[in-house]
């Protein structure tokens, strides 16, 4: 199956760079929420920091642990402070 890509010069979603090629997936923490990644991010499977924050406040410090634990956004680390805001 055929990814679905963007070729319009937009930004990642994650790593915010401006990227020729962009690929299309749901974010893995907010089923709801549609992503543009760049080939790295997508390969890493990286989400969005934002989101990640949104999920641990949403969902709890549990649901986000595994991607605090791996690190799998771009940033710097997220602290209980910023969930809990």
């Amino acid at each position: 199956m055929e990814l679905p890509t963007s070729k319009s010069g937009s930004i990642c979603a994650s790593c915010k760079k401006p990227k020729f090629e962009l690929r299309a997936r749901r974010s893995r923490l907010m089923k709801e929420t549609p992503l543009l990644l760049c080939g790295d991010c997508y390969d890493k499977k990286y989400e969005p920091r934002y989101l990640v924050v949104m999920a641990g406040r949403r969902y709890g410090i549990d649901y986000i642990g595994a991607v605090l634990r791996k690190h799998l956004y771009i940033g710097a680390d997220i602290t209980a402070e910023e969930i809990l805001k």
